[in-house]
């Protein structure tokens, strides 16, 4: 069956959540963002990458504010909740960040599927 106009223009249905072990958080369960959450993340990175700069606190707080999900796959914060992982220890805070890059927000599904081991 081709691709449609109504296909282009209807939601994505959400896909299975990426469950990540972090040894202070547990299963942590990340969502695969929209192509525009994507987007949003990953301009920014690509900027702060040229300009050879680390990303702030507040992108990799945003970042996974976009990715860490409920067991259902919904976001589990929004944009205002996630300036609170500013407040927490950032050892999980970054291993969970990393693990964002290294799952959901890969470039394609051939990667991901290579790293995920299906």
């Amino acid at each position: 069956m081709a691709f449609t106009k109504e296909d282009a223009l209807s939601r994505s249905a959400a896909k299975p959540t990426v469950v990540v072990f972090d040894k202070d958080w547990g299963d942590v369960h990340l969502r695969w963002p929209t192509f525009g959450e994507w987007h949003g993340l990953v301009v920014p990175h690509r900027k702060c990458t040229a300009a050879k700069e680390e990303a702030s606190a507040e992108l990799i707080a945003r970042t996974l504010a976009v990715c860490l999900a409920n067991p259902d796959g919904s976001r589990m914060l929004n944009d205002r909740e996630a300036e609170k992982l500013l407040e927490r220890d950032h050892l999980p805070v970054m291993r969970v960040y990393m693990k964002c890059w290294e799952t959901v927000l890969k470039f394609s599904e051939d990667e991901v599927e290579e790293r995920l081991g299906n």
